[in-house]
């Protein structure tokens, strides 16, 4: 045995305790050189202290190791193990070694004596390189685990790089083990705005479980606590939230399903004030959750009224840009007027024009409103802010003005940017302007040709100018 080989083990087996075990003999005392000498050549077992090593070793009771952490994997038959070689002398290994076994959900335990690995002759209890098999010569064995020994501050870095650092600790463990993530990765997801890959699993799991069950094999309460959405986490809820369902019914009500139970809300500021919500559920469900922070809770809340259910008096749904933009291009389509003069009248019956000039479509911002909440029981309006936002989103802007002599705020839009493609615009202008004195003009416009025909009537166009609104005169200005 050459005198490289015997330094080298030496040297990553290394052990500062007062006591070892030679062939089961106990001894007192540091190894010496001629102990790992003896226990290389095959001529004795030699075990050393735990304490004060720079190394650990430990059996895998149950898992697989991935080949990218800093550990070093030992067979002996069919029996696993896992070690850590660290530079740093005279430190306490196993508590490393436990460090990285947690993150790959590793249980060990620390023994009194570390039995050293015998791979010289019998290849007996020997390291396995990165494809799981022994090596041929020891020197690349020793080699390879010297490569993989590390320092604290390595583990460090290790650590800090590992992804999915602000998951819940189970979360974590379980993607670097299998290399993806699991169903009770959902509320984390839902937290941090993720997509859900597997949408079915995880709606069983939040049907079946609860959404950080921390008594799940992966669990480590120690390293979950203080994570940013860990078990203690303040950006993610401990409840389990189902459908939100408002009753219009007098006096109006809500109910909300939270951890499979029903609450009852008799107002709105039980829902949005956190304080008053814990105090319900400390009386129906028996358990105060900690306080999220504010952005985290009108998440929450958001949520559940995007898919809100209502009951009362014919079930109805909020006012959206989809089911605004169907009214206005496909209900509406026989109470719109194509001119560029405008009517106040008509405007306040709810009227929709379509200015020829500009192909916008204006109507009268309050008035609109009015007629679609009358007219359509199925769609709920609940303020004019709401009505303006809508509107706003499906690309209506705000422009105040004098029509026939009385001060109005209107709304307009190009009418192109309702219709999904371009044909389906112009087959909805040409439908609309037949039978007015622009379809001709209409027609040629669409088509792309020439017209020598003139717009409208001499007489039409004087009465047109004369009674033209600030509204057009600031739209064509621009």
């Amino acid at each position: 045995m050459t005198y490289t080989i015997l330094e080298t083990f030496k040297s990553l087996f290394f052990s500062s305790g007062e006591k070892y075990l030679s062939d089961g003999n106990a001894q007192v005392g540091v190894p010496m050189t001629s102990d790992y000498s003896k226990h290389l050549s095959g001529d004795c077992r030699l075990f050393v202290s735990t304490e004060n090593t720079r190394f650990s070793i430990a059996e895998i009771k149950s898992g697989t190791l991935p080949r990218d952490t800093p550990l070093v994997e030992f067979r002996r038959g069919r029996m696993k193990y896992v070690c850590l070689f660290l530079r740093d002398k005279y430190t306490d290994a196993f508590i490393q070694l436990k460090r990285v076994a947690d993150y790959y959900n590793i249980k060990i335990e620390k023994p009194e004596y570390y039995e050293l690995p015998f791979f010289c002759a019998t290849l007996d209890f020997a390291p396995v390189d990165d494809s799981g098999k022994h090596f041929d010569y020891i020197e690349d064995a020793l080699q390879y685990c010297y490569k993989k020994s590390v320092t604290i501050k390595n583990l460090d870095f290790w650590e800090k790089g590992l992804p999915y650092s602000d998951a819940p600790f189970c979360v974590q463990s379980y993607f670097l083990v299998n290399n993806t993530l699991p169903d009770f990765a959902e509320p984390y997801l839902d937290a941090k705005g993720l997509p859900i890959e597997n949408k079915e699993r995880a709606e069983w799991w939040k049907k079946n479980t609860a959404p950080l069950n921390c008594n799940n094999p992966w669990c480590n309460k120690d390293k979950c606590i203080g994570r940013r959405f860990g078990i203690t986490s303040n950006e993610i809820s401990e409840l389990e939230f189902g459908e939100l369902v408002q009753y219009t019914e007098e006096p109006v009500f809500y109910e909300w399903s939270v951890n499979g139970s029903t609450m009852r809300f008799d107002n709105e500021i039980d829902i949005i004030h956190q304080d008053r919500f814990l105090r319900l559920c400390m009386r129906s469900l028996g358990t105060l959750p900690r306080k999220l922070k504010n952005n985290t809770w009108l998440r929450i809340i958001n949520k559940a009224l995007s898919n809100m259910r209502i009951i009362g008096e014919g079930d109805t749904a909020k006012l959206n840009i989809d089911n605004l933009n169907k009214i206005i291009i496909e209900d509406l389509k026989d109470r719109v007027l194509v001119s560029s003069y405008f009517e106040y009248e008509r405007l306040m019956q709810g009227y929709i024009y379509l200015d020829p000039a500009t192909s916008n479509f204006i109507v009268h911002a309050s008035a609109f409103c009015s007629f679609i909440n009358g007219r359509y029981k199925d769609v709920r309006i609940d303020s004019m802010s709401e009505f303006y936002s809508v509107m706003k989103h499906l690309g209506f802007k705000v422009r105040n003005t004098v029509v026939d002599g009385f001060k109005c705020s209107l709304l307009y839009v190009r009418s192109r940017f309702l219709f999904k493609n371009e044909s389906d615009w112009k087959e909805y202008m040409l439908d609309v302007s037949k039978g007015t004195l622009w379809e001709p003009n209409f027609r040629a416009f669409l088509l792309g040709e020439d017209t020598e025909q003139e717009e409208v009537p001499r007489e039409i166009k004087e009465e047109i100018m004369d009674s033209a609104t600030v509204f057009l005169d600031t739209e064509r200005r621009q």
